[in-house]
């Protein structure tokens, strides 16, 4: 069993199918905390690609990646639209690296900014309807990625994990669809 705060720990794996759930069902109702949720990883990922290009050490990566999480998480909450940008930029470099993983073998960080900036621009335009499917699509791939760890595989890059199996793949948009169908019959969020 894995000590570490990772994907492939169960308990984390466990953690990410329950929050991957609730965002996929609830992720409109539950914006705020999405947003929250979801600026907390583009900031972290952000900071922590930026310190790694710098050449920063990996404590140094860590109090990036936790400090750029945490202002994303502030920013996201707090700043709707800014949060709803957070929100379609994280689905869009998800997107980017689901493909150029499964082009390349691994995300490209060029592509992963490209489908960030457009996600996020979309998605501000066609809000109710793109939010709810990409908040369905992102708790989905974490209720798959939790499910994926639990499984009997080991090593692999999380990315590699979803996209190398069909059956994963099909899983994935699969309860993405019914997620934004629950979230588009349970009506609109006041805002």
């Amino acid at each position: 069993m894995e000590h570490r705060l990772s994907p492939g720990n169960p308990t984390v794996a466990v953690l990410t199918v329950v929050v991957g759930g609730l965002i996929c069902f609830f992720g409109y109702r539950l914006l705020r905390i999405t947003l929250g949720i979801v600026g907390f990883a583009v900031g972290a990922l952000l900071a922590g690609a930026v310190a790694a290009a710098l050449g920063a050490g990996p404590v140094v990566l860590w109090v990036a990646a936790l400090v750029g999480g945490i202002t994303g998480a502030i920013l996201a909450a707090l700043l709707y639209k800014i949060g709803v940008f957070l929100l379609g930029a994280g689905a869009g470099a998800l997107c980017a690296a689901l493909v150029t993983t499964g082009a390349i073998g691994k995300p490209a960080p060029l592509w992963l900014f490209v489908g960030g900036i457009a996600g996020g621009i979309i998605t501000l335009f066609l809000q109710r309807v793109l939010v709810s499917g990409l908040t369905a699509l992102i708790g989905a791939y974490g209720v798959v990625l939790g499910i994926a760890h639990l499984l009997p595989r080991s090593g692999a890059h999380p990315l590699t994990i979803v996209i190398s199996s069909p059956q994963l793949v099909a899983l994935w948009l699969g309860l993405g669809v019914v997620g934004t169908l629950v979230q588009l019959a349970t009506g609109k969020k006041k805002e």
